[in-house]
């Protein structure tokens, strides 16, 4: 009972964070690639005045609620073709943006097809080929993943790490 008491309450203390998105399946934008993920919305956040890299360290915790978040967003837009047990099949792209002077991340999520689908990626390599370059499979991870439709399947949100909560969400029509 004793070794039970003090596992709990070491995790009360360290604090527990839920990874909905592996950091394999995660791009870090440097501030330089970080304005091609707004190219995704649109309708971007406003007020952005700059950007900045986030580290890994900067995505500890920010998945905790996401879930939560989401399921309200959702409703409100009765979106009802959401599965979020399905989170192995997402990619996330993050990006460090300042707001009113606050460093927030704006996170992509992209339902992976676009990456592994074999006829996207053969129409990749031939487009990769036809302009002279070689297909990169990690394309992903320096370019955004976009999307014409697909609906909640690819999602951003904006967390703003000194209030722990989501502020901003958009999605594809």
């Amino acid at each position: 009972m004793l070794r039970l008491t003090i596992i709990l309450t070491t995790l009360l203390l360290v604090g527990c964070t839920k990874t909905l998105v592996p950091m394999e399946r995660t791009a870090i934008f440097p501030k330089e690639l970080a304005p091609n993920l707004l190219r995704l919305s649109y309708d971007p956040p406003e007020g952005i005045t700059s950007f900045w890299t986030p580290s890994e360290k900067d995505l500890d915790g920010v998945e905790d609620h996401l879930e939560e978040y989401l399921s309200e967003i959702w409703l409100e837009k009765e979106s009802r073709d959401i599965k979020m047990t399905n989170w192995e099949y997402y990619y996330r792209q993050v990006g460090g943006i300042v707001i009113n002077g606050k460093k927030m991340l704006f996170m992509s999520y992209a339902w992976s097809t676009l990456i592994s689908d074999p006829q996207l990626v053969s129409d990749r390599k031939f487009w990769a080929k036809k302009q002279g370059r070689v297909y990169d499979p990690n394309w992903w991870k320096t370019d955004n993943i976009g999307a014409h439709d697909g609906g909640s399947l690819f999602f951003r949100v904006v967390y703003d790490p000194s209030k722990k909560q989501f502020v901003w969400y958009d999605q594809n029509g």
